[in-house]
């Protein structure tokens, strides 16, 4: 009896993309944190996941499960990698209490309308960071997830402690995230962003956080600066420290200018070997005063061959309003 090979083929190809297409499509687990998952000193939770270990790109959502009516962990959540294993983090370093539960919901790759966006110096305009996306750009309706992505260990960054809102530039067709204080964003602080259609409701998962699209009369590339200040800074001592590969730091000390305001868009580069390459810069701005953190962004595999002196570095400070 001759078999129908070409039906065969047929159906194997259907298979293959229905497989292909489930691949990339949300997927969910729950998780208890307990002693063997404990990591980061006790602040975080790591995920044991083949579809997220050694995958840095992986888009992530994780909302805390109460047990027995309670949240076990009461505190601002975000999704953690270290190199290897994803995992969830309290952003402000408490204690994750054993039995806490968490649900985990993810893509494992990245889509139009399932992304990061990380903020960098070409999209930090006066301390808005523009997400350029095809699948969110033009689309003021937006109805969007967000939650707070921290991958020092892949591209450096600190972990943003306050609270972000969403708006949308009518005139560049874009929407823009900021501190809802105004405090400024740190270059590499990641955001996992899944999109709908609809009206939209800006849910921050474990907080919701309602806001207007409202419609600002400039753009990206149209609003002026003014610079402020422009200055080579010399490192207050810094003591013995070697910051290691895949670490970051606070800069003991401040860079003083009077005229500095706290809505003030700051520039920090490195000077010297290795620091354009492997440290990098970002500033916490009050008024009249800057303060930076820097990051090793060499890999941590590297170990202490990667660890960097910070004693007797200089900057390059330009302050922009």
């Amino acid at each position: 009896m001759k078999q129908n090979t070409s039906g065969q083929k047929i159906m194997l190809l259907v298979l293959t993309m229905l497989i292909s297409q489930y691949s990339f499509a949300q997927q969910q687990f729950t998780i208890t944190s307990n002693r063997n998952n404990n990591y980061c000193n006790g602040t975080c939770t790591l995920f044991d996941n083949p579809d997220l270990n050694g995958n840095p790109t992986a888009v992530i959502f994780i909302t805390p499960v109460e047990v027995n009516g309670i949240n076990l962990d009461p505190h601002p959540i975000c999704a953690y990698y270290n190199g290897k294993q994803w995992s969830v983090k309290n952003i402000d370093d408490a204690t994750i209490p054993p039995g806490a539960q968490f649900d985990v919901q993810y893509y494992s790759k990245p889509d139009d309308k399932h992304f990061v966006h990380v903020v960098t110096k070409e999209n930090l305009v006066k301390n808005n960071s523009y997400i350029d996306n095809p699948g969110f750009n033009g689309n003021p309706n937006a109805q969007f997830q967000y939650f707070q992505n921290a991958a020092p260990n892949v591209r450096g960054g600190l972990i943003n402690k306050a609270e972000i809102k969403f708006q949308y530039d009518e005139a560049a067709g874009k929407w823009y995230m900021t501190n809802s204080k105004g405090n400024t964003l740190d270059y590499a602080t990641g955001y996992n962003i899944s999109v709908s259609s609809g009206i939209n409701t800006n849910k921050l998962i474990g907080k919701d956080i309602l806001t207007t699209p409202q419609t600002i009369a400039y753009t990206a590339q149209t609003i002026p600066l003014t610079v402020v200040a422009k200055t080579e800074w010399a490192l207050p001592d810094q003591g013995n420290i070697a910051l290691s590969a895949g670490y970051c730091t606070p800069i003991w000390g401040t860079y003083d200018h009077a005229s500095i305001l706290v809505t003030d868009f700051v520039i920090v580069t490195g000077q010297t070997s290795n620091q354009g390459q492997h440290l990098k810069w970002t500033a916490t701005v009050n008024n009249g005063s800057v303060q930076l953190n820097v990051c090793n962004s060499q890999k941590a595999s590297l170990g202490a061959s990667g660890a960097i002196q910070l004693n007797g570095r200089k900057v390059n400070i330009l302050i922009l309003r």
